[in-house]
């Protein structure tokens, strides 16, 4: 069976290179983006300037994605530049990390656990702060009407808000107009329309398929294997959703996703250079198609990302990915 579109294993000596040492998993900072690396240190050190500099210096997906990643990840962004932006009213820059930070805030303040796990006053927090972000952001799209980083940030906020799926599809259509192959826009969409956020497994799968057929397939094939994931955790984590995942249909349209993408050989996203082995890694694990999840795994050079490893592990995503990178060695 061909893996990734390289061909099948057939010699000895490939399956003994295959079986080598595995290197020693290890988290790096933003998952290995070195631009967001430089921001996440920037936001540390209380740099302003270098933040704004190197933000004002991108645009389109490159924008929302180091936006959103400096903020997610540093937790006293919107403590301190709420200080130094005060001044900043017309800065587009300013109210768009503003309103991320915020944001950021909020789902913190939430967490992840399902609704009925979250108190009624994390509840209301939560609402108040994803109404600042929204105030700043639209602000931030009022100063910068081309650009799409405000509206990607704006369907999280209004997924948070539960305006409704038909006012969430206008900011993602905003997005897509100005940035048509805009995954992490595309990924926030395919939340909204999970199940857990009151849409349907139909919905989301049918998202995820009509976007592979377009002109940017390969860059939006990874939302393939994100809904199957989400269908997996819907089921339990157990296995009913490894045997859903195992199903000839589902690995067939997770094979042709990871076809498309690590299966390309000029295949890059220097945004998030080891997300697509990482999620196919545990996909294929949690499938048990072993080939395709041992391929996946040496493809992340041993760096473990947050997401989707998160999803089975949210204090140490590096226990799930050696534990599976065990058995795909063993048996793949």
């Amino acid at each position: 069976m061909p893996v990734f579109g390289l061909g099948k294993k057939s010699a000895a000596s490939s399956a003994d290179s295959t079986r080598k040492q595995p290197t020693a998993p290890r988290r790096v900072l933003a998952d290995g983006d070195h631009v967001a690396a430089k921001l996440l240190l920037a936001a540390e050190a209380h740099d302003w300037s270098g933040i704004h500099d190197t933000l004002a210096g991108v645009q389109g997906r490159d924008l929302s994605a180091l936006t959103a990643t400096m903020c997610a990840r540093s937790t006293g962004v919107c403590d301190w530049l709420s200080q130094v932006a005060a001044d900043g009213d017309d800065d587009f820059v300013s109210r768009l990390v503003m309103g991320a930070s915020t944001g950021a805030n909020a789902w913190r303040v939430r967490t992840g656990a399902r609704a009925q796990h979250v108190s009624r006053g994390q509840f209301t927090e939560f609402h108040a702060l994803l109404k600042q972000a929204e105030e700043h952001l639209y602000e931030a799209a009022q100063l910068a009407p081309d650009a799409a980083a405000p509206w990607h940030l704006l369907i999280a906020t209004g997924r948070g808000l539960e305006i409704g799926i038909e006012a969430i599809e206008r900011r993602f259509e905003a997005v897509t107009k100005r940035c048509p192959g805009h995954f992490e826009a595309h990924f926030q969409m395919l939340q909204c329309l999970c199940k857990k956020w009151s849409g349907s497994h139909e919905r989301m799968h049918a998202f995820a398929q009509e976007a592979i057929q377009g002109s940017h397939r390969s860059t939006l094939a990874l939302l393939v294997p994100w809904a199957h994931l989400e269908r997996y955790l819907d089921l339990g984590r157990g296995e009913p959703g490894r045997e859903y995942l195992a199903q000839p249909k589902v690995l067939a349209e997770i094979r042709e996703a990871a076809d498309l993408t690590l299966g390309r050989p000029d295949y890059a996203d220097p945004r998030a250079p080891f997300a697509a082995a990482n999620l196919f890694a545990m996909t294929f694990s949690l499938a048990r198609a072993w080939d395709e999840a041992l391929a996946a795994f040496k493809r992340t050079e041993g760096v473990v990302t947050e997401r989707p490893w998160n999803y089975l592990n949210g204090n140490d995503q590096k226990a799930p990915y050696t534990k599976f990178h065990h058995f795909a060695t063993k048996l793949g």
